[in-house]
């Protein structure tokens, strides 16, 4: 389990450096390749898949982590939407009214 802890706060800090490129996988999930490895978040857990697509291991919300899930899952989202982007081209054209 404490693998786990420190692999998801290895995550929440590559995430905090933009360091990972979340994309959107389904709705409400994000993903991100590791090598040839991914990592997909939702709201609840983060998976982590090997080359092959099989799903090698689940961190699931336990109260001890939900804070750390939540922030990866927020930042995840926020990267693959490109909101940033998009809130910037709305206030351009906007203003260009």
């Amino acid at each position: 389990m404490e693998r786990s802890l420190d692999l998801l706060e290895t995550i929440l800090q590559k995430t905090r450096e933009d360091k990972l490129e979340w994309k959107e996988y389904s709705i409400g999930s994000y993903i991100a390749a590791v090598g040839p490895n991914s990592i997909i978040v939702d709201r609840t857990n983060i998976m982590l898949v090997n080359e092959r697509g099989a799903t090698i291991d689940v961190i699931l919300a336990d109260g001890r982590n939900n804070a750390s899930l939540e922030e990866i899952h927020k930042l995840a989202r926020h990267r693959a939407l490109r909101v940033d982007e998009t809130l910037a081209s709305i206030r351009n054209t906007l203003e260009r009214l």
